[in-house]
C-alpha cells in the first residue's frame, strides 16, 4: 500500500533512478507500487522502476461509470471493472459493478474499464438528507436541532455508511466540505427517532459514521 512518506531514490530525480528505496543507504527497496513527485509517475516491479509516465494532472478527479451488464451475467462472473490510481498512488481494481449500479471513482488516472460505460455525474439522482451545523466533538450532539437540507450519495434506505459521500446540492460533483467536523444527519422520509446518524464529514465530503443516537424515551 503506498502511504504519504519520505523514500529514497539512486538518481537525482524520479526521471533517472531505477529503483525506490525505504532507507538513505539504499539497502531495502520500496514495496511494489506506483510513485509520483507531481509531474511523472512510475511504477516499481519486482524492485525496479519501469518506465515513466505523464501524470495527466496530478490532480484527484471525479469520474463516473454505469454498468452495462446484467447481474450474476454468467459470461460475466465479476461484472464490470475499473481500474485506477487512487489519492495515495495505489493501484485500485473495483469489480462487481452491474447494470443499474453507478460508480463514482475519485483518482488520479483510470487506467482501463470494462463491462462499464462513462457517464454524467451530474446525472446521478442522490438522496434529500437533513444535517445540523457542524460540531468540534460529539458531547450532546444527540441534542443539536436540525439545520440545512443537503444531498448524500451511497446510502440504502435510511442506513447511512461509511464512505457516503456529501454533497451541497443534487449534484455529485458538489460536495460538502464538511470541515472534519461532527454532524447530525438523517435521510429524508425516513423515521428520524430510528434513523439518526452521528457522523464525521471531511473537506471533500466523504462521511464516517461514528454512532446512531439513541432513540428517545417512551
Amino acid at each position: 500500500m503506498a502511504i504519504n512518506s519520505t523514500f529514497f531514490l539512486n538518481a537525482a530525480n524520479l526521471s533517472l533512478a531505477t529503483s525506490v528505496y525505504l532507507n538513505s543507504t539504499l539497502s531495502n527497496l520500496a514495496p511494489d507500487g506506483f510513485y509520483s513527485d507531481g509531474t511523472i509517475t512510475r511504477e516499481q516491479s519486482g524492485g525496479l522502476l519501469l518506465a515513466a509516465a505523464p501524470c495527466p494532472t496530478c490532480e484527484l478527479q471525479t469520474t463516473c461509470f454505469e454498468g452495462i451488464w446484467e447481474f450474476e451475467d454468467p459470461a460475466h462472473p465479476n461484472g464490470g471493472t475499473i481500474t485506477y490510481i487512487n489519492v495515495d498512488g495505489e493501484l485500485v481494481t473495483q469489480i462487481g459493478i452491474w447494470l443499474g449500479d453507478v460508480a463514482v471513482i475519485e483518482h488520479l488516472e483510470i487506467i482501463s474499464f470494462v463491462g462499464v460505460s462513462e457517464s454524467d455525474c451530474g446525472s446521478i439522482e442522490l438522496d434529500l438528507s437533513y444535517r445540523t451545523l457542524g460540531a468540534n466533538d460529539v458531547e450532546n450532539i444527540c441534542e443539536d436541532t436540525f439545520f440545512t437540507d443537503f444531498y448524500i450519495y451511497g446510502n440504502a434506505l435510511c442506513v447511512i455508511e461509511d464512505g457516503n459521500i456529501a454533497c451541497n446540492t443534487n449534484n455529485i460533483l458538489d460536495t460538502f466540505n464538511g470541515l472534519d467536523k461532527y454532524y447530525l444527519v438523517y435521510a429524508a422520509l425516513c423515521p428520524i427517532d430510528f434513523s439518526t446518524y452521528i457522523v464525521q464529514i471531511n473537506s471533500v465530503g466523504y462521511i464516517t459514521v461514528i454512532s446512531l443516537c439513541p432513540p428517545p424515551p417512551p
